[in-house]
């Protein structure tokens, strides 16, 4: 059994490069950093209309309503260009590959905010000092053999990047260190909505690039259990010391499990399971730990292990401390979490079932539906799409793009997007896989539909359809759709 040492994130993340063989292809990025520093200008001004158009909605979506809204002014990312260390080159396939690299950014920037307060009025802040350390991923695939050699790329952190900044402007320095920590959660939550795994920024650099080529399949499937706890401290209340009621939430990418609580135990044991998608051996399993209190849960602490690292392993034994402060920068620990854990590769061949699985909740297979984008809409039309997956065991999964304006000069809704869900033997079963187009995010325009009983019937289980035409609504249009279904490998 094996025990993970606590470290920051980005130590952590740069050990877990388990591709074997790569660890003696890791080289400078030196090169890399000169092109970075000729590209600087021209990514600041990308990066200032990107935080202007994309950003600026979504960060106001995330903080609460008595902060009011929040426009980003004049945006400088000055003159010291972000740094990349430690490149590697992984194949991806027979026709593509992916660049690794941790990034630092620790320049001159300078970001103004307005921020218009109910009770305030609006506040005139600036934004210094920001300082942001992650690890990132780049895929060229599929590669072509003319120039620029790729049909398309894809950008993406392998884990929520670290940032940190100084907020000027507010003389109020409990009020500072508040918004403070709302705008800086509210800028990484909508980072990692766009540009952490499992969510990406995908661009055709071949705009004639057929979009099903695009696809990069995860590495697999981590499965496994939160098994169990021990040395938890016992709780000092008022009169009494208790002990520790605890569960945990484990995380990795967008999935999410929690464990039951086990009360006054400073050694639980859980044995919850959880499979989740991994996209990249490097992706981090957090765990977070908490006190069930009536009065309010309490935060015990957090912590991390690579994917690589505990597939390597099988079993881990993942210290729990709180975060790091200036006043606290090395915590006391606050326990530790055992896991067990095995990665899983895909496979359109592989069974949909493992032996024991039944007919439960657990995840069999891994369901994708790519959506290039629909023909014979009407000019006018905001069309956005939506995939549903019902009648299985995860009830009704609504998941949806964004919109795009058909117009005569743009008549094609070129959604370009991938759903990756995770499905159990109910769902294949008698699950219905059906996308719906729609003007406005309601009015139904059409959809189409597929039983997965009839994707697992196809051959490798996939299913592609260039014009599938729309049914039940108020257009003639069609859709261009490829499904297939993964089951789990070795």
């Amino acid at each position: 059994m094996a025990a993970v040492d606590t470290a920051t994130t980005s130590e952590m993340l740069a050990a877990a490069r388990v591709d074997a063989g790569h660890e003696d292809a890791i080289e400078s990025a030196e090169w890399m950093n000169q092109i970075v520093a000729q590209l600087w200008p021209f990514i600041s001004t990308f990066i200032e209309t990107t935080l202007k158009r994309d950003v600026e909605p979504l960060v106001n979506a995330q903080v609460p309503g008595w902060l009011g809204s929040i426009t980003f002014g004049t945006v400088s990312l000055g003159a010291t260009p972000l740094r990349i260390e430690g490149l590697d080159v992984i194949a991806t396939g027979p026709a593509g590959t992916r660049l690794e690299a941790d990034v630092h950014y620790d320049g001159d920037a300078q970001v103004s905010i307005d921020v218009v307060t109910n009770l305030l009025g609006t506040l005139s802040l600036g934004v210094q000092h920001v300082k942001l350390a992650g690890s990132i991923q780049f895929v060229m695939n599929p590669l072509v053999p003319v120039l620029p050699l790729m049909a398309a790329t894809q950008l993406a952190f392998i884990n929520r990047p670290t940032i940190a900044m100084d907020l000027t402007g507010l003389a109020d320095v409990d009020r500072a260190a508040s918004i403070k920590a709302i705008i800086n959660n509210a800028i990484v939550d909508v980072l990692s909505g766009l540009l952490v795994l499992p969510n990406r920024v995908a661009a055709k650099v071949d705009p004639a690039a057929d979009y099903f080529a695009t696809y990069v399949a995860p590495a697999g499937v981590l499965r496994g259990t939160v098994a169990a706890g021990r040395d938890f401290q016992p709780q000092a209340g008022m009169f009494t010391t208790d002990q520790p009621d605890v569960y945990i939430i484990a995380t990795l990418g967008d999935g999410t499990v929690t464990t039951p609580t086990v009360n006054n135990n400073v050694a639980p044991v859980w044995g919850t399971p959880f499979t989740f998608l991994v996209h990249n051996v490097r992706q981090a399993l957090s765990l977070a730990a908490w006190e069930d209190d009536t009065a309010g849960d309490d935060a015990l602490g957090v912590g991390a292990v690579a994917v690589a690292d505990l597939a390597a392993t099988a079993d881990a034994w993942v210290p729990i401390a709180p975060a790091p402060t200036a006043e606290a920068p090395s915590p006391p620990i606050a326990g530790d979490v055992q896991l067990t854990g095995a990665l899983a590769g895909l496979d359109v061949s592989a069974p949909l079932a493992a032996a024991g699985d039944g007919a439960g909740a657990a995840p069999v297979g891994l369901l994708v539906a790519m959506l290039d984008g629909a023909t014979g809409l009407p000019a006018g039309t905001s069309a956005s799409a939506r995939l549903r997956l019902s009648g299985g065991s995860a009830g009704v999964v609504d998941k949806a793009t964004a919109s795009w304006a058909v117009t005569p000069e743009a008549p094609v809704a070129a959604w370009n997007t991938t759903w990756e869900l995770l499905v159990g033997a109910a769902d294949v079963e008698s699950g219905v896989v059906a996308i719906d187009v729609l003007d406005g995010g309601s009015e139904g325009v059409g959809g189409v539909k597929l039983p997965l009983s009839s994707l697992t019937a196809a051959p490798s289980r996939t299913v592609q359809r260039d014009a599938w035409q729309l049914e039940g609504g108020s257009c003639s249009g069609s859709v261009r759709v490829k499904l297939f279904l993964y089951g789990f490998g070795a």
